[in-house]
């Protein structure tokens, strides 16, 4: 990061401002230039309170659209529907199959109106809705008609697991080299790693002991939390690259990113403590012995 240093006099007091930005930034750079532009004089002070309040003003601005285009991030993994891999992992972790894959066509189908209503909503005007239809039909329409054929073919568990860990992989890397996280800073990824920690680990451990209290049986449990917890980053990558413009999008990419990081983190604790093969048969065998 650069940093920039200006005496300002406000007619108040006299306090230095201190601006930290990206080197890669030249259009926030130029912009800082221009509004201290009237201020600086070969390290002289030029007083004028009624401009440095209007600058002031447009600074703050800035400073807000900036907060907002990491926050777009978080509106597309809100409006997306849980991950279309809640299926094999039920599969894989011997959860309710049957009623993953009719829960996925009901909540994907209901996703076509859905996302772009979530996407009206929360981004109005600043987003062109006709790309979002488009978009939408794309990812999720045209998939679920050429799932119909996939699943007539019969796929080997093991086979999953690989394919589904390269998919994983691919997310991450895609998401994560795309994303702006230098100029995020170290609070705004915290920010979002606690929001995507809040949805998987918290959510997923809370459905987890009332649906177990409840005496829900394993299978469903695991199919239910999978649900909750497991979003489709892919989708919400898409509409991010789509639908946004320009320097937007390394932004809002970073709040997708940290929720796809987490969610990772999410799988393996699922897989290797809170649905362990160890807890899986011996539920499975109590469920069978009632």
């Amino acid at each position: 990061c650069k940093e920039r240093r200006f005496m300002i006099d406000n007619k108040y007091h006299i306090e230095t401002v201190t601006f930290e930005y990206n080197k890669k930034d030249k259009e926030f750079e130029m912009f800082i230039n221009s509004v201290f532009r009237d201020y600086i004089n070969d390290d002289k002070i030029l007083p004028d309170a009624e401009k440095w309040e209007e600058k002031n003003i447009k600074l703050k601005s800035v400073i807000e659209q900036t907060n907002e285009d990491y926050a777009k991030g978080l509106v597309f993994i809100a409006a997306t529907p849980f991950a279309a891999s809640v299926g094999p992992l039920s599969y894989i972790l011997k959860g309710d199959f049957p009623h993953a894959l009719r829960s996925t066509i009901i909540i994907y189908v209901l996703a076509l109106l859905w996302i772009p209503l979530i996407v009206w909503l929360c981004l109005g005007e600043s987003v062109d809705m006709k790309t979002v239809f488009i978009t939408v039909l794309e990812i999720i329409a045209l998939p679920l008609i050429l799932s119909r054929l996939i699943t007539k073919v019969p796929i080997p568990k093991d086979v999953m697991s690989i394919i589904l860990n390269c998919i994983i992989t691919f997310l991450v890397w895609l998401s994560v080299s795309s994303a702006d996280f230098q100029s995020a800073g170290l609070f705004i990824m915290v920010v979002f790693l606690l929001i995507a920690g809040l949805r998987t680990f918290f959510m997923g451990n809370v459905v987890e002991y009332a649906e177990h209290r409840a005496g829900i049986h394993w299978t469903q449990r695991v199919t239910d939390i999978l649900m909750v917890t497991y979003k489709n980053k892919g989708i919400a990558l898409a509409l991010c690259t789509a639908v946004l413009v320009g320097p937007v999008i390394p932004k809002a990419m970073v709040a997708i990113a940290a929720s796809i990081i987490v969610d990772v983190c999410w799988v393996a604790f699922v897989d290797g403590f809170l649905f362990s093969s160890k807890r899986m048969e011996k539920e499975l065998r109590s469920e069978s012995s009632e």
